[in-house]
Parts: structure tokens; C-alpha cells; sequence
């Protein structure tokens, strides 16, 4: 009888230990009512977790007390969060710990792209800025977001960043870019690399230095020779600071065409200009963070 007793408390245990909660996160104002995602390091191993469409997030409560130490990735912020915070369904978040102040705190994080402060380029609405490097490039080191360098005021435009939306873009694709511009029709095939994901990022009202995006689950690249980043403006005039392309040899814009049509294939694709190739060109600046 007794270990009849002590089998039915240990499956039950058991049973509570496994349990679901669904998890509402919140800020000084309301609720975030967007999708974020959680990282929950465990024994070095990463676990992302997506929310819905509504910023909710259901996981196991096993995974919180096993993990080592938990962050939510939302709009541009990165957050760590404490293994205590999930004893209530309603978390609130701290926004105004900002990412850089994350970033001082995190070993083996590194920055691949241009960064050199030249006149910026003013952003219209639905342009398309990107660059490319070739995949080798990146060491096999995992991706785990986008950085970009925004001016925060033109006094020439009387035009400013803040508070402007953009959505985050990566693809991935595998022949050289070809040198005969968009007018031939050479266009290569390129792959969204978040999949469904659809990251919209907006500036914050006081421009940071690099506003850091993270896509919340590591990126496979590896199966793509050449990797193109940058965003798509959702409003207008926002400018992003330019770099020499002759003082980044690894990088080239390209030029992309999203869900464009050729030869009876819809899809995305890539083009590198020929008036770029050779003449020291602009690039952006926009930086891969690798870890």
C-alpha cells in the first residue's frame, strides 16, 4: 500500500512538474501585443520558443527550472529575464534596460560588416537596401541578428529616424551575382533565411548608435555560397549611414526583387549592378552579429 501511495505522489509530481503555462508579457504600458520569442540556454544547448501573433507564449514550466539563464527578443530589445519572473502568467518587462546594456554583459558576440560614418542615404518608403558577402566569410559562426547604423537627424532634409518602422531581411543564394545590372534579366534565386518569420523593427524615439535586431533562432546559411542582409522600409525617410565599398572588400550591394517573376518562377532574386562592380561604390551599414 505505501508504495502503491508513493508511485501515485511521484506521478503525480511528475505530472505537475510537466505542466504547461501560457505566459502574457508586459511593459510600463500595456501589454506587448506582438510576436517576440524566448532563448532558454540549458547545458550550453539553445531552445527558442516563438510566441503567437499576439505575443503569448505556452511552454513547459520543466523548461524554466532546467534552464540556465533565459532572454526575450522583441522588437530591438534583448532582455534577460529570471527563472522567478515565470511564477506569474502576466511578466513584466523592462524595456528602458536597453540592448547595449545587454550587449557589455555577453562573451564571444562579433560584428561583420561596414561601418564607416559617410553621408547618409534617405530611405523612401518600400526601398530595399542590401549587402552581400559570401558565406565562407562568416567562419561557420552562428547568426543570431542584424545590426543597423541610423542617422538620427538630416537638418539638410529636415527629416529624422526616430520612431521609423523597417522590416529585417536575409536571403540566401548560391551563384556569383551577375555583372549586367537588372535590365538583362540575369537574376539569381535567393531564399528567405527566416523562413515565415516577418521582423518589423521600429526606431526608437532617441536613435541608438547600431539599433541590433535579434531573429530569436539560429540561422542555416551554410547551405547557401553568398548570404545578402539589409531591410525594406515600411515609412519614409529614414536614413541609414553609407561606407565605402573599396574599404570592405568582402561586401557588394546587390540588388533584390521580391516575388518577382522570371522564366515562369515567382521568387526572389538577386543582381548586382555593373555601375557598382569597380567603381568604389556605396555600401551600408549594416552588420551581421555573429556569437
Amino acid at each position: 500500500m505505501k508504495l502503491f501511495l508513493a508511485i501515485c505522489l511521484l506521478l503525480g509530481l511528475n505530472h505537475s512538474y510537466s505542466q504547461t503555462k501560457e505566459f502574457t508579457f508586459y511593459d510600463n504600458v500595456s501589454n506587448i501585443e506582438e510576436p517576440l520569442s524566448l532563448n532558454i540556454y540549458t547545458k550550453g544547448e539553445l531552445l527558442n520558443i516563438q510566441s503567437d501573433t499576439k505575443g503569448k507564449i505556452t511552454l513547459q514550466e520543466k523548461m524554466i527550472a532546467k534552464a540556465d539563464s533565459i532572454f526575450v527578443n522583441y522588437s530591438f530589445y534583448r532582455l534577460p529575464l529570471k527563472k522567478e519572473d515565470f511564477s506569474k502568467e502576466n511578466i513584466q518587462l523592462k524595456p528602458e534596460i536597453s540592448l547595449e546594456s545587454v550587449v557589455v554583459k555577453e562573451k564571444k558576440k562579433a560584428f561583420f560588416g561596414p561601418d564607416q560614418k559617410k553621408p547618409g542615404k534617405v530611405i523612401s518608403k518600400s526601398n530595399r537596401l542590401f549587402n552581400s558577402t559570401l558565406t565562407k566569410n562568416l567562419n561557420n559562426k552562428k547568426l543570431i541578428g542584424l545590426r543597423y547604423k541610423f542617422k538620427s537627424r538630416s537638418y539638410h532634409h529636415n527629416i529624422s529616424s526616430a520612431n521609423k518602422r523597417f522590416k529585417v531581411l536575409l536571403l540566401g543564394f548560391n551563384k556569383e551575382p551577375q555583372k549586367d545590372g537588372l535590365t538583362n534579366g540575369n537574376f539569381n534565386r535567393a531564399y528567405n533565411l527566416l523562413g515565415d518569420s516577418s521582423i518589423t523593427v521600429s526606431i526608437p524615439q532617441d536613435v541608438p548608435k547600431w539599433v541590433e535586431v535579434y531573429v530569436g533562432s539560429e540561422i542555416n546559411y551554410n547551405e547557401y555560397k553568398y548570404i545578402a542582409f539589409g531591410l525594406v522600409s515600411i515609412d519614409p525617410s529614414i536614413i541609414i549611414e553609407g561606407s565605402k565599398q573599396k574599404k570592405f572588400p568582402k561586401f557588394e550591394e546587390v540588388k533584390v526583387s521580391m516575388g518577382a517573376t522570371f522564366n515562369g518562377i515567382t521568387g526572389n532574386y538577386v543582381s548586382l549592378p555593373n555601375y557598382y562592380k569597380g567603381y568604389g561604390g556605396r555600401l551600408y551599414s549594416i552588420q551581421l552579429i555573429l556569437k
